[in-house]
């Protein structure tokens, strides 16, 4: 008896699962403000920046100039140091790219985890992986941009705003990163960047377009589109505003490579 109510308690779970993703009885309807800002957030989720329209026209010419003849890029996720068996996986897979590829300019866009935020050592180990690898990458490229501490965004950002927009939009200011706090917590890791020895290298920021006086803020404030996805990547609204950082690397690449 047990068992056969178990099973029926199951398959009614398995049918109510069913009935809630694929029936729209069971859609919530709202105000037709609060439906447009929803449905502009779902439209950045997920990886909303390769699914964008082409906002430019590309296309390829042969050059005489050897420098740009072959642009490439590189792009790395830890990139120069490692903490775990799977950054160090990472590394080796990067090296090993590079010194194949060889690609005229090097992205390295790393995510910088809690132990990079901690006080700088006297002959500190971080500090030493990075100018050892960035020594080798120096040897295949001509030019390496390092992204420089960005403010970390909350885990499930993009859920909490629309949750938020939803059902508590006062409480939208909340989302917004705390400046100095956001600051103080990246204090070690720009420190340790200004140690790096690297002739070929360029730190960049992208953090300084989301400052709005004492916070960084973490999606639109008219529009209330998310700056950022769940996992912390910036999103294709939050790109728009890193336009002319990025138009202004492009164009030291072409004027200096």
């Amino acid at each position: 008896m047990l068992i056969s109510f178990v099973i029926a308690l199951f398959l009614g779970n398995c049918i109510l699962q069913y009935s809630v993703r694929n029936q729209s009885f069971w859609d919530q309807v709202y105000p037709a403000d609060i439906q447009a800002t929803i449905e502009a957030n779902k439209a950045q989720m997920p990886n909303s920046w390769s699914k964008e329209k082409n906002r430019f026209e590309c296309s390829e010419e042969r050059v005489d100039d050897p420098k740009v003849q072959e642009l490439n890029f590189g792009y790395g996720g830890y990139g120069f140091y490692e903490e775990t068996i799977w950054s160090h996986t990472a590394l080796k897979f990067q090296k090993q790219e590079v010194e194949l590829h060889r690609p005229d300019v090097l992205f390295i866009l790393a995510k910088y985890p809690e132990t990079l935020k901690g006080p700088v050592q006297e002959n500190d180990g971080y500090v030493q992986q990075m100018n050892e690898n960035l020594k080798f990458y120096e040897k295949f490229v001509k030019r390496i941009y390092i992204l420089g501490a960005h403010p970390l965004y909350q885990v499930g950002l993009f859920d909490s705003l629309v949750q938020k927009v939803m059902s508590r939009p006062e409480a939208l200011e909340g989302l917004h990163l705390n400046r100095k706090k956001a600051d103080k917590e990246m204090k070690f890791v720009r420190k340790r960047l200004s140690m790096i020895e690297c002739q070929k290298c360029k730190i960049f920021e992208l953090g300084e377009v989301f400052i709005d006086g004492d916070k960084y803020l973490t999606h639109d404030p008219e529009g209330l589109v998310s700056y950022a996805d769940n996992m912390c990547h910036i999103s294709a609204a939050g790109l728009k505003l890193c336009d002319l950082v990025l138009k202004t690397i492009a164009q030291d690449v072409m004027n200096t490579v």
